[in-house]
């Protein structure tokens, strides 16, 4: 199955990602405001762009069971991701002492965001449901993960400042979401060879990487130049 290739391929994302500079200032609950602020505003022009992207593959399901999955999805995002009272960006605009609306106010598509992105789109265009969930899958699983792996290898106090971002992503929930991820890629992709699937596995990976670079901006402070 398409699931086990893309888990094996996408492992060792987990702990470069936990092991980079982002994870390991939310662990030690001393992450630079400034980090904070810029993926904030990336985040924010990310999920909205992930939201219309579900919005797509519910125009494009084929089945009221999917379609109920994308509509709760895109619920999930807009209601308890982005303006949830205790959801993560919450969260982490209060480490900064500044409104959320006056951070995600000064939004914007850096370059490591703006190529995520297009990577998403190009696939929803290119290859319908499955090489959209292909390339978004990633976004879920590696947050999840990541989140799983900071529980099991910290004791963080409950008023740590990041405990609650931490644990939001950890649910078990996630795992449910993940499944049914895997299951519309290998139903939406039943008609094409085993060969070309192959390009659902690449876009997996790409995706991995995508979101290593994703966090690695908001340290570095990434920007276009003039």
């Amino acid at each position: 199955m398409l699931k086990e290739q893309m888990i094996a391929k996408g492992e060792k994302y987990i702990d470069l990602i936990y092991n980079d500079p982002f994870i390991q200032g939310l662990i030690s609950g001393q992450l630079d405001p400034k980090a904070v602020c810029h993926y904030l505003q990336a985040d924010y022009a990310y999920l909205n762009k992930f939201a219309d992207i579900y919005a797509l593959c519910l125009a494009k399901s084929d089945n009221v069971t999917d379609k109920r999955f994308f509509i709760n999805q895109l619920s999930m995002i807009l209601s308890d991701e982005l303006e949830g009272k205790e959801g993560p960006h919450q969260v982490l605009a209060a480490y900064t002492g500044k409104p959320y609306s006056s951070i995600v106010a000064d939004s914007k598509w850096y370059p490591s965001a703006d190529h995520y992105i297009k990577h998403m789109h190009y696939n929803i265009h290119e290859h319908g449901i499955a090489g959209a969930l292909s390339a978004m899958g990633p976004c879920p699983w590696i947050y999840h993960e990541v989140a799983k792996k900071i529980n099991a290898e910290n004791d963080l106090a409950d008023n740590h400042p990041f405990k609650k971002w931490i644990d939001f992503y950890a649910e078990d929930s996630t795992e449910e979401l993940m499944d049914n991820f895997f299951r519309m890629i290998d139903y939406y992709s039943q008609n094409i060879s085993q060969e070309d699937k192959t390009i659902f596995v690449d876009n997996f990976v790409k995706s991995c990487q995508h979101e290593r670079r994703f966090f690695q901006m908001a340290v570095t402070q990434e920007d276009w130049e003039d």
